[in-house]
């Protein structure tokens, strides 16, 4: 036809080629070239676990990413402020737990980009760090000072749990005060918890010295005749 249409499928460059012909069989051509620009999209798609434990090393592939060209470049933003990465599979260790978005964004030679994201849950796994200070000997019936201040843990620790070592019902304040009745040794254990559930232990003993004096109480008779045993009792 005189006028005619033509789509291009593919992106490149092509030579266009006319050739004319009258009734006496004259003939003669002429060329053109043409570029086909790509405007087509990659598509991006990667997988990655729904959930993974802190400190663990995560494998993020990009493999299924596909072009109707080719994909020139590939950029990981893990969603936790590190460096980004930049290969098709990518490995990456999230150092605190919490919800991040992982973005993957591909790029192909003729700038075309687009981006695709996940969420991943990070699991704290970390146990918190008991540490606590208390005396190592009090006198009874005083009140001695259980300190948890220097406790720790990567996100938060939830509650303190005090078992005095004497049966008592246990504290619950990161700085506890207690008060022993009775003289004798006990082991004073401090648990810790955090929002995830991970606990541990510190223990420390504290002697507990006996500082009643003992009462007196005897009796006798007020009055006896000479050479005559007496009975004194003290019991």
């Amino acid at each position: 036809k005189p006028i005619e249409k033509h789509t291009y499928q593919t992106p490149g460059a092509y030579t266009i080629t006319l050739t004319v012909k009258d009734a006496a069989g004259n003939f003669d051509l002429k060329v053109s070239s043409i570029e086909i620009k790509d405007t087509t999209k990659p598509v991006p798609g990667f997988t990655s676990p729904a959930s993974a434990d802190e400190d663990t090393e995560l494998t993020l592939d990009a493999s299924a990413s596909s072009d109707n060209a080719a994909i020139t470049s590939y950029d990981w933003d893990f969603g936790d402020g590190t460096s980004h990465g930049t290969k098709t599979i990518e490995k990456h260790t999230y150092s605190q737990p919490g919800a991040y978005t992982i973005t993957l964004t591909v790029k192909d030679a003729a700038g075309n980009s687009d981006s695709k994201a996940a969420s991943i849950e990070i699991k704290d796994i970390t146990k918190p760090v008991p540490s606590f200070t208390s005396p190592a000997s009090a006198d009874e019936d005083t009140e001695v000072t259980l300190d948890a201040s220097a406790s720790s843990d990567n996100a938060a620790i939830t509650s303190y749990d005090w078992d005095f070592g004497d049966g008592s019902i246990h504290g619950t304040s990161k700085v506890q005060k207690y008060t022993y009745a009775t003289p004798a040794v006990y082991t004073i254990t401090l648990t810790l918890k955090d929002a995830a559930n991970n606990t541990d232990s510190k223990t420390a003993s504290i002697t507990i010295k006996d500082v009643t004096k003992p009462i007196p109480s005897f009796t006798s008779p007020a009055s006896v005749n000479e050479d005559t045993e007496v009975t004194l009792d003290a019991s």
